[in-house]
């Protein structure tokens, strides 16, 4: 089971990937496309081309994770833009993993933000 904390890092793919490719072929586009090490123990987050799908890559020391997320009705409702930063806060992800919008959602702001 994944425990994302809210001092993950997270990290998004702005262009969708091909959901046949495997662990490799991600780790690939972590370190070639988004310039981060897939074995950070950071999070890497990328969807399909219809939007119906999520796919997280994580390490966790041992081995690495790769998790499916499949919305049986609609699409994801947010995406980021091509100019915008490639990572999110593990609230944001959490409301994206159940269909809803981080960028519209009224979250409270931080006190103090995590380390």
């Amino acid at each position: 089971m994944l425990q994302i904390s809210s001092s993950s890092k997270i990290y998004f793919a702005k262009t969708y990937i091909d959901f046949r490719c495997g662990i490799e072929s991600l780790m690939g586009y972590c370190s070639n496309i988004l310039s981060k090490d897939p074995m950070s123990g950071a999070y890497f987050v990328f969807k399909n081309k219809s939007g119906k799908q999520l796919k997280i890559l994580h390490y966790d020391g041992v081995g690495f994770y790769l998790c499916l997320r499949r919305f049986s009705k609609g699409k994801i409702s947010w995406w980021p833009e091509s100019r915008e930063e490639c990572t999110m806060e593990a609230r944001e992800l959490s409301l994206l993993l159940f269909g809803g919008n981080p960028k519209t959602a009224l979250l409270p702001s931080h006190w103090k933000k995590p380390d």
